[in-house]
């Protein structure tokens, strides 16, 4: 029986080069892969971080919106004068309420709700 001797560099010595080659590498490869998942973590924490989130405080904060109703032979101005707050032009305050409830100040009939602002 003849012992075949292997020398460097010949083809039945090539496949074992590669596989030391690749487990070289392999090293590397888990390192590319684990900076790559952090850098996607990051990502993904920052864009979490980053979003806007509504505020408790200002949840609490807001009042419940205000509404009144337009009786017989009352205006626009005698339902809204003792909502008008302090320091303010009532004037004004009458135009931002017809703008915001989308009427018509001369033709509003009884029973109308208006939301103040």
């Amino acid at each position: 029986m003849a012992v075949a001797a292997v020398q460097l560099g010949t083809p039945a010595h090539r496949p074992r080069l590669a596989a030391r080659r690749a487990a070289a590498r392999h090293p590397r490869a888990v390192l590319r892969a684990a900076l790559l998942a952090v850098l996607v973590l990051g990502v993904v924490i920052v864009a979490l971080l980053a979003r806007p989130t509504p505020s408790i405080a200002r949840q609490v904060a807001e009042p419940p919106p205000v509404v009144v109703v337009v009786g017989q032979g009352e205006t626009v101005w005698d339902v809204v004068a003792p909502h008008v707050p302090a320091g303010s032009d009532r004037r004004a305050y009458v135009a931002e309420v017809v703008a915001l409830n989308g009427i018509d100040a001369a033709a509003i009939p009884p029973g109308t709700a208006l939301r103040l602002p």
